[in-house]
């Protein structure tokens, strides 16, 4: 028979920064094109958005149709010493998603 250890997980505070960013007036765009239209658009948008976010190590949580989550800090954790903190990081990430957009 086996002895089964509970063993507690190790655990790290880290510097979570969240970022919301939502394609304006997408629902006046939404009754101006056909779905496979706005799909393409949208699609389009996140591909855009994507890549300013990962240039800035962001982290895309689950897309929530034309709006993205983005966290900074996970799921890798920012260490100040190592690198830009996560908050460092969310202003340029901004300004860039702006200037793709």
């Amino acid at each position: 028979m086996f002895a089964w250890k509970i063993i507690p997980p190790r655990t790290l505070r880290v510097l979570l920064t969240v970022l919301f960013c939502d394609l304006v007036d997408s629902t006046a765009l939404a009754s101006q094109l056909d779905p496979e239209e706005l799909r393409e658009a949208v699609r389009a948008y996140q591909g855009a958005c994507a890549k300013v976010i990962a240039r800035f190590e962001g982290h895309i949580a689950p897309y929530l149709g034309d709006g993205l989550l983005v966290y900074f800090g996970y799921p890798l954790a920012c260490l100040p010493a190592l690198r830009n903190p996560a908050p460092e990081r969310l202003c340029p990430a901004a300004g860039g998603l702006s200037g793709a957009v």
